[in-house]
Order: C-alpha cells, then sequence, then structure tokens
C-alpha cells in the first residue's frame, strides 16, 4: 500500500509520495542530515555518482561531496553535462574547490565552454599565479590561457606548448592545445607548420572521440 514499484522486474520501489512526505515531516534536521549522508554511502557503494552527490550536498557533508564530485567531474565535463557540473561546483565553498587542482581547472573550462569567458580567463590566471607546483590540471589551463591568447595576446603558441608537456597523454586537452598552437602559427603566416598542427590536434580530437574535442578541431 505505501510502496510504488519503479521498474517493470520490480527491483527498485520508492514510497507512496504522500507517504514520504508524511515521513519527512516527523524527522528533525540532525535526523534529515543523517539519512542524506547514510543515502550517500549508500549511491557511492552502489556506483551512483549523480545520485550520491545530491545527498551528500543535502547532508552538509562537504567532504565527501568534495572527493565525489572530484572522481565524477571530468566524466561530466566529457558527456557535456556543464549544467550538472555548474551546479556540484556552486554547491560547494569557493575555497574547498580552490584547494583541489582538479576542479578549478574543470571549473574554469567550464565557464570557458558556457561563454563566461573572462571569468574562465580570471580564475586559471589566479590559479596559475598561485600554484609552485605545476601538474596536469594546471596544463589544461595554460591550454585554455593558449586558445584565449590566439585572439587576444601574442603568447599563444609557448602557453599551448607549456600546457602540452604538463597534460600528458590526455587526448582531449592535446587536441585543444594543439589547435591552440596551429591557430597561433596560422596567425603569423606560418601556413604548412600550422596545418601540420591542426592536423595533428584533428587526428587526437578523433583518438579522443568526445565532439567536444573534434567539433572545434574540425572547424
Amino acid at each position: 500500500l505505501f510502496l510504488v514499484p519503479l521498474d517493470a522486474e520490480r527491483h527498485w520501489y520508492r514510497y507512496h509520495r504522500l507517504f514520504a512526505d508524511y515521513l519527512r515531516a516527523q524527522i528533525g534536521d540532525d535526523a534529515r542530515r543523517d539519512l542524506h549522508e547514510r543515502a550517500a554511502g549508500w549511491f557511492e557503494a552502489a556506483g551512483l555518482a549523480s545520485e550520491a552527490i545530491e545527498h551528500a550536498l543535502a547532508a552538509g557533508a562537504i567532504d565527501r561531496a568534495l572527493r565525489l564530485i572530484e572522481s565524477a567531474a571530468r566524466p561530466a565535463f566529457e558527456a557535456g553535462e556543464l549544467a550538472t557540473l555548474v551546479g556540484w561546483l556552486d554547491a560547494l565553498p569557493a575555497g574547498r574547490i580552490a584547494t583541489s587542482p582538479e576542479l578549478v581547472s574543470l571549473q574554469a573550462w567550464v565557464l570557458f565552454e558556457t561563454g563566461r569567458v573572462g571569468d574562465a580567463v580570471a580564475l586559471a590566471e589566479r590559479r596559475l599565479g598561485s600554484s609552485a607546483v605545476r601538474g596536469p590540471a594546471e596544463g589544461r589551463l595554460l591550454i585554455l590561457r593558449g586558445m584565449m591568447a590566439t585572439v587576444t595576446g601574442p603568447d599563444a603558441e609557448s602557453l599551448a606548448i607549456e600546457g602540452l608537456g604538463l597534460v600528458g597523454e590526455d587526448p582531449l586537452f592535446r587536441s585543444f592545445g594543439l589547435l591552440a598552437a596551429g591557430l597561433a602559427r596560422l596567425a603569423r603566416g606560418e601556413y604548412v607548420p600550422a596545418v601540420e598542427t591542426l592536423r595533428a590536434g584533428f587526428e587526437t580530437a578523433r583518438r579522443a572521440g568526445n565532439p567536444m574535442a573534434v567539433i572545434p578541431a574540425v572547424n
């Protein structure tokens, strides 16, 4: 009477909405947070990252949410789920995001991809200016700066090349870096090297198999 099946095989159920509302009305804030944290643990163990993140954030379990988002952010970015990723990042304290190079770099790229270019560049410059040690995350930010410098400055190629040296064999961001370097060479009139670099970027984008890489490379 109190359950509603969620699939034809009747493996998944939820409470009837009226009964669920009644149960929620009976618990206090502490119990509610505890239930959300238990749900986050269950969904994490079941491999359901989005649901685990939702409950961890609802529980105010920032450490767990940060860890889960660090693991889920790159797949969400590559899948084009930018609104979902923005929602996760907006729910985290800015100071906690700043402790994660992975999240800072992806946040900058999400801002870039959603048209907030100025915010993306400012975030990239803050991180690059404050990081004593640089790794793949900073490489992505250098490539982002290189992409922007193809239209705003003369140092696009050097930024892109430095970024390529840090991102390693990451086909998605290597394709972006090669695109930036190729466009910089094209702008200087170095047509043959530019075409070679852009062709390498296209082949790398194809290996990535991701529309976010292939479409800019084709254009």
